[in-house]
């Protein structure tokens, strides 16, 4: 799935679904774009992951998988011996204080070191949200506070976790829409490339694109120097992002934070749906 500014705003909009419809990384990228605050829960059979997000950000996520746990993580970075994670997990349950404060007041790591382990540790824990290739979703409208709200480079996250750990099937659904379609960049994309960290290859794939202005998908991929699997997953992830996309979606669209985009303009709900009309007529023939 790659959808439209308007499929994303509607995806934004919905209350719950199913996560083998509407992948994690469709759902996070159309909370960002539409800036929404909510609390967003996926379930998976006994599992689950409840996920702040304010102003299309998340800003913290729970869980109940032991190793996401603060504790956990450390010990599985090496920042902490088992021995001393029960020890300062023990004094924390004892004193009904968080583990955070144990490890500050015990001298193991600074309020500023600590700030940046908690930092990776969401994004380690919403990175395991795009191998979910079941489950369910609901978006609630009243988020609960959250006392020490996190930063994640959202573009950033949902270019990581495309390429490094979506299922492949996701991957290869995807991919099937743009079998038979030329393939440009947008001049105005919802992200720009000079905001991501791009690995060399989707660099690569970018001029590639941008020196011959349109290519389709076999002839691109025989300009990278990429196994197919890698290959795909890349232009999957700069697809979500809008960057690339196929020539019948090559128009001008708001850019997130910006004035127009706050104010819900008419012209992008309107290019989503064309652009969605024009999709569901297929391919053009060869």
């Amino acid at each position: 799935m790659i959808p439209t500014h308007e499929q994303l705003l509607e995806i934004a909009r919905l209350q719950e679904g199913d996560l083998s419809q509407v992948p994690f990384s469709s759902l996070l990228h159309a909370l960002y774009t539409s800036q929404r605050t909510v609390l967003f829960n996926l379930e998976r059979g006994e599992l689950y992951k409840k996920i702040v997000v304010e102003k299309g950000e998340p800003v913290d996520c729970r869980s109940n998988l032991l190793h996401e746990r603060l504790g956990r993580f450390m010990v599985s970075k090496g920042m902490l011996s088992e021995s001393d994670y029960i020890a300062h997990l023990e004094a924390s349950n004892s004193r009904g204080v968080r583990l955070g404060e144990v490890l500050i007041e015990q001298e193991v790591v600074t309020a500023t070191e600590l700030f940046k382990i908690l930092q990776e540790n969401l994004a380690k824990k919403l990175l395991d949200g795009f191998t979910w290739d079941e489950g369910t979703f609901k978006i609630l409208d009243e988020p609960p506070e959250v006392e020490s709200p996190l930063k994640v480079n959202v573009p950033q996250l949902i270019l990581t976790g495309v390429t490094r750990f979506a299922p492949q099937a996701e991957v290869d659904r995807a991919m099937s829409s743009l079998v038979g379609r030329r393939l440009g960049l947008h001049q105005q994309p919802r992200i720009s490339p000079d905001a991501l960290r791009l690995s060399r290859h989707q660099r690569n794939i970018i001029e590639q694109i941008d020196e011959r202005g349109r290519l389709d998908l076999d002839e691109l991929a025989a300009r990278i120097d990429l196994p197919m699997d890698d290959f795909t997953r890349s232009l999957y992830a700069l697809s979500i992002l809008g960057i690339v996309a196929p020539e019948n979606r090559l128009r001008k669209i708001t850019m997130v934070g910006s004035p127009a985009h706050e104010k819900g303009s008419e012209d992008a709900k309107q290019e989503g749906v064309t652009a969605e009309r024009e999709e569901h007529q297929g391919p053009p023939d060869r």
